[in-house]
């Protein structure tokens, strides 16, 4: 079986925006902005380019915020991921990570895991004069329905299962790109997205018995 997963509040127990927010000292009630943004994207309620346009601008981060964001994002790891990579015959050539938040600090974070580069696919930030002001908006996972086209062109063999925690990871299953969703719960659960999910799990450990079961 091949396995796609999300990166916020999935392979990392926090959204890496709302985190980069408090290191930019924002405003309580802009953090709080961010975060309804973020769930409105979550539950489908606004586009992945409007969520993502408005939330930079929002935070307005620069590099040195991004390495600060990288070092916090290491403690914030699954532990139960340790069950994914234990399996042998599927980790890391079987699993991808494709996510609607950005290369910048996703890589670092999923390298030190033990995923392969040229598995992870992410969103990219635009920057002028040392200041995050945009995303690359020409790349596939920049637009709605990203994941699904992104899951599609790496032309994985069946099954595929998907796990995530918002609306663009059950769009996968919903869209035909892969075979199941898990909705993952272990650090938010949304009703709409666990009532239409194939399997509902809080870690990694149950990732992985719906694997064996299912693969």
């Amino acid at each position: 079986m091949n396995i796609v997963l999300d990166f916020d509040s999935t392979l990392i127990q926090a959204e890496s925006l709302d985190i980069l927010a408090a290191i930019c000292n924002r405003s309580k009630t802009i953090q709080e902005e961010i975060k309804h943004i973020t769930n409105l994207g979550m539950i489908g309620e606004i586009s992945i380019q409007e969520s993502l346009s408005q939330r930079i601008k929002l935070i307005n981060a620069t590099p040195a915020d991004l390495s600060e964001l990288i070092v916090k994002l290491f403690s914030f790891i699954s532990p139960s991921i340790v069950a994914l990579t234990k399996m042998k015959s599927i980790f890391p050539k079987n699993c991808y990570i494709v996510s609607g938040g950005f290369l910048e600090y996703i890589m670092p974070v999923c390298k030190r895991i033990g995923f392969l580069e040229s598995n992870i696919i992410a969103n990219q930030f635009v920057l002028k004069d040392n200041t995050i002001i945009d995303f690359n908006r020409s790349l596939p996972i920049a637009h709605n329905m990203g994941k699904v086209k992104v899951i599609n062109e790496f032309q994985l063999a069946r099954p595929i299962c998907m796990i995530g925690d918002g609306y663009t990871d059950l769009e996968a299953k919903l869209e035909g790109a892969v075979d199941y969703f898990i909705g993952y719960t272990e650090t938010v659960y949304r009703d709409y997205i666990v009532e239409r999910a194939d399997a509902v799990c809080s870690d990694f450990y149950e990732v992985v018995k719906f694997i064996k079961e299912n693969g």
